[in-house]
């Protein structure tokens, strides 16, 4: 895959599973990778646009239809804009919970 954000953030997205197979040209992350992703742009100062869910079973990923945005707000500082998508970000992937025995995977879309 070619830089598609930045080299910084490609390389930390890239711990997650391709999407490119399905026609999405981003990474699939689990919960645990989603979150530690979310601290390395916020220690960054990047700003999460939202991003879209993903099943997983076997070898076919799908998407769940489930996404989360945040728009900068009018007036609104860069710093509060990546403070409160950040935490925006970290309570949807906190919260979301999958049908059962699924996996599940989050694709970020970061501010660049």
């Amino acid at each position: 895959m070619s830089i598609t954000w930045s080299d910084a953030v490609d390389q930390i997205l890239r711990v997650g599973r391709t999407l490119e197979d399905i026609g999405v040209v981003n990474w699939g992350l689990t919960r645990s990778q989603a979150l530690e992703a979310l601290v390395q742009l916020k220690d960054q100062r990047i700003a999460i646009l939202g991003g879209d869910v993903y099943e997983s079973s076997s070898e076919v990923i799908l998407p769940t239809c489930d996404n989360w945005y945040c728009d900068r707000i009018e007036g609104e500082s860069k710093g509060s804009f990546v403070d409160r998508s950040f935490e925006k970000a970290r309570a949807y992937i906190a919260s979301y919970e999958p049908d059962s025995g699924r996996t599940v995977l989050f694709a970020l879309v970061p501010d660049v």
